[in-house]
């Protein structure tokens, strides 16, 4: 069994995203008690104002657990010591949001990205999933294919922060489909969707894409 807990944390005082990026991001703290392991595990995540999207790609690497056993003290000692290495890397996703905002993305660009993002390419007129070392090249299903179009509708969505410009629009595009997107027919619920940003393929996406922006950006800083 577990039990879980959402806090929210204070970023008044030192706030890397308004100072960054001028806009308001809230952050959160999934803490989780795991019964009969000795210890509780927490996540942090991000919601960014203007498109209620969830931020999940530092979650995997802020994780961290507090054990049940051992002194108080010690225990405040460690509590003080995570929340500085959670503000570390905030800031540092705050830099990269502020990188990925520096450096322009064509449509084209932005098909490319989103084609590596799902393993896709295009044949003529028809998107097929490229093949890998376990299955050969198939046509892409209306899923892909919808959910390909769904990214590239979220690159440029101003009412939603993302203009089509830049790579930062690219991956606030990819947040808000994590966050916003099912399927047609489809019976996610909220919960649903969170649980698959914290623990599911919807996080897996999205970290994938901030590593391929990182890659992105990278080249085009190099020529």
């Amino acid at each position: 069994n577990v039990e879980g807990i959402v806090l929210r944390l204070n970023l008044q005082d030192s706030d890397p995203f308004q100072e960054k990026l001028g806009e308001v991001y809230r952050a959160y703290l999934v803490a989780r008690n795991y019964h009969g392991r000795g210890a509780a595990g927490a996540s942090l995540f991000l919601e960014r104002e203007i498109s209620g999207s969830l931020i999940t790609s530092i979650a995997k690497v802020s994780g961290f657990k507090i054990v049940h056993r051992g002194k108080v003290r010690d225990k405040y000692k460690l509590a003080m010591a995570r929340w500085k290495k959670l503000r570390e890397l905030m800031q540092r996703l705050a830099n990269r949001l502020g990188t990925l905002k520096e450096v322009p993305m064509s449509f084209r660009e932005a098909e490319d990205f989103v084609n590596a993002l799902l393993g896709v390419e295009m044949r003529g007129s028809e998107l097929w999933k490229k093949a890998t070392k376990k299955k050969e090249a198939t046509k892409a299903p209306a899923q892909t294919v919808n959910l390909r179009a769904a990214y590239l509708d979220a690159f440029n969505m101003p009412r939603f922060g993302t203009f089509g410009r830049t790579s930062a629009d690219m991956y606030h595009g990819v947040t808000w489909v994590g966050s916003h997107y099912t399927p047609a027919k489809s019976k996610l619920t909220s919960d649903d969707i969170m649980e698959g940003l914290l623990e599911g393929t919807r996080g897996v996406r999205e970290r994938k894409a901030l590593a391929l922006l990182d890659a992105f950006v990278a080249r085009k800083l190099a020529k």
